[in-house]
This record gives structure tokens, sequence and C-alpha cells, in this order.
């Protein structure tokens, strides 16, 4: 993605790394733990490393408050009555905003079910069905809705972590055992008790990129609403939750976890697809083909609710900046950080 490569903020800098979100996110928390390192980018510059992604907890803390505002405004918008039970989906890879919704339930928010909604990397939802969580035959697939393009979900240990304490005193050594099998053996299974208090908690289901897709063009038809395609997995799924019968009468919250304005090649192609009323919109092959301006400008043109960002619509038209791409390499991310640092 071209913007993700442009920083018009001299403080901010982007490294593209040549690999997918385990093996970042898997260095990253081999870049925190390496002492020496860290140690060298406090006595230079410093500086103290952190994640604004939920390796951090304080990435989670106002994403619990985004269940809360969620729940309050269906009270005052007279959807629901206070202390009546809501559903949650969220489009997950990582767990992070789906634990954060369970955190919200433990602290007092009305919520019944969390529904996590996966897109063809589907191993949480087969997890939540079998309790086993295996990735020994699997391969990343890339998607539409690359942030849940994920395999190892690192926020799945603290949700195990909270589900065992309420019945062990020792809830780390179960966790600690599962991932170390993980590591391993590329899967782990939990006791049947534990997967009980999951499906209980949780429901799950995924959608495939066709299905999203189409989800994107069919909303936006019908009420001129465009979603980004984390969004229509998460519709996907919701909906087909709400058809089984014993989930009709439940209100169920989608969280809408991006903006369509960051995936304007893939939205443009479903409203292209999909939606009749599209007609100016030019064909999926001229549009993977033009600038992210050009991509801008013909979202603008379909009038969508809601609009794009005056500042992300300046950044997209600006001069793209090249920077140098890592290689799938810890030490090559970690001498781009401290060639950042040094000036």
């Amino acid at each position: 993605h071209e913007w993700r490569n442009d920083s018009p903020w001299p403080n901010l800098h982007i490294i593209p790394v040549e690999s997918d979100f385990d093996f970042c996110q898997t260095s990253l928390k081999q870049i925190f733990n390496d002492k020496e390192f860290t140690d060298r980018l406090q006595s230079q510059f410093k500086v103290s490393l952190s994640a604004a992604n939920s390796i951090n907890w304080g990435r989670l803390l106002p994403q619990v408050a985004y269940h809360v505002f969620a729940y309050v405004r269906l009270v005052r918008l007279g959807a629901i009555r206070l202390g009546e039970t809501i559903d949650i989906c969220v489009p997950t890879g990582n767990y992070g905003n789906i634990l954060a919704g369970f955190y919200a339930k433990q602290i007092g928010v009305p919520i019944e079910r969390l529904v996590i909604a996966s897109n063809s990397n589907n191993v949480l939802s087969d997890f939540v069905h079998t309790g086993t969580y295996d990735i020994s035959q699997r391969s990343l697939q890339k998607t539409a809705s690359p942030s849940i393009d994920i395999l190892k979900s690192s926020n799945l240990e603290r949700f195990l972590h909270l589900l065992l304490a309420a019945n062990s005193q020792r809830p780390e050594e179960g966790v600690r055992q599962f991932f170390a099998d993980l590591d391993a053996k590329k899967s782990f299974t939990v006791p049947s008790e534990l997967h009980s208090e999951i499906k209980r908690v949780a429901w799950a289901d995924w959608c495939s990129e066709a299905d999203a897709l189409r989800t994107i063009g069919e909303v936006f038809g019908r009420t001129g609403m465009l979603l980004d395609p984390h969004t229509a997995v998460a519709k996907c799924v919701a909906d087909r939750y709400q058809s089984l019968p014993e989930n009709k009468n439940r209100p169920v919250v989608i969280y809408s976890t991006a903006h369509y304005a960051k995936f304007p090649e893939s939205v443009l192609e479903s409203v292209a697809a999909q939606n009749a009323s599209a007609g100016s919109v030019e064909s999926p092959a001229a549009a993977a083909s033009s600038s992210l301006g050009e991509l801008m400008d013909r979202l603008k043109a379909l009038k969508a609710t809601p609009g794009v960002h005056a500042e992300v619509d300046k950044v997209c038209h600006a001069q793209p900046i090249q920077n140098t791409v890592c290689p799938a390499d810890v030490e090559a991310i970690k001498a781009a950080v401290f060639t950042f640092f040094s000036g």
C-alpha cells in the first residue's frame, strides 16, 4: 500500500517489512525482550520502546470504552432498555478488540455473547468450534482484510488466562503450556471444561473473500454506507449469527474497525461488481492501476457515508515517500530503528 509509506511528519518513520503480521508481531516481541538493544536505545537516545498495538494492554483500555459507549448509545436511542443484553461482533485475528469486549462484560456491561468474525484465515473460528488451535497445516492467506490475516493470535493468551483464573489457582501454568505446545508442535488442545466455557462466552464463524466483497456492494446499494473489508467480514458473520432462531431477539453491535479509504481498490471493486448504481466507477482493473490520489477521488465521487476525512485525502494526494523495505529479518528491523533515532 503506497500510502502506508507516506509520512509528512518528521517525528514519524514507517518501516515496511517484507513479511506478514505474524512475523512482525513476533519480531517486535523479540526486540522488546532484547535487553542489550533496548538498553542501547535508552543510553544513547533516552528512548524506551512501546507498542501501539494490543501487545500493549494500554491499547485494550480505550477499546473497553468503545463497548461501554456502544451499549449506552443503544439505550439512549431507545433500541434497548438499560439492563437488557446485547451481543457484539468484532472482526478479529489478534483477539484484541473482542477481548476488550470480554473485559467490558466482566465490569458489568450486559454483553451476552462475543461473536468472533474471521476471514479465510479462520484459525480462531475453528478453535472455538473444536477446542484445538492448530496452525500446523495452515499457511497465511492474503486477503482484502489484512489486519485479521493472522495465524498466531496474541491476545488469545490473555483470554484463556482469564477463563482459567476463575477455576484455577495457577492459570499461568496452563496458558504457558498451551503456547509452548503451539511453538513446538504448532497446535494445542484445551481441556473439555475450558472448551465448554469458551463456547458459552463466544460464538465464531468466518467469511469468504467473495462474501465479504459482496457484502460491501450490497450494503452500499441499500444504504449508501461504505464498509471496509474488515467490517464487511463482521457484517457477514453477524447476519449468519442472527439468522439462527435462538439469536434473533438480541441486538448485535457490529464493530467497524477501519475506514474504507484505507482499502480503495477492494472497495471500488466491490461497488463496481455488485451495485448497478455505481456505473460511474471504472472497472476493477482500471481502479487497481490508478494512483492513490485517483482512487480517493473515485471514492469521494460515490458520496458515501461516512465521508473521507480531509487529512486522509490530503495525504493520499501528496507525493509518495519511498522508504527502504526491510527484509524479513529481526536484525534488519533493529538496524532500521537505530538508524531512525540516529537521525
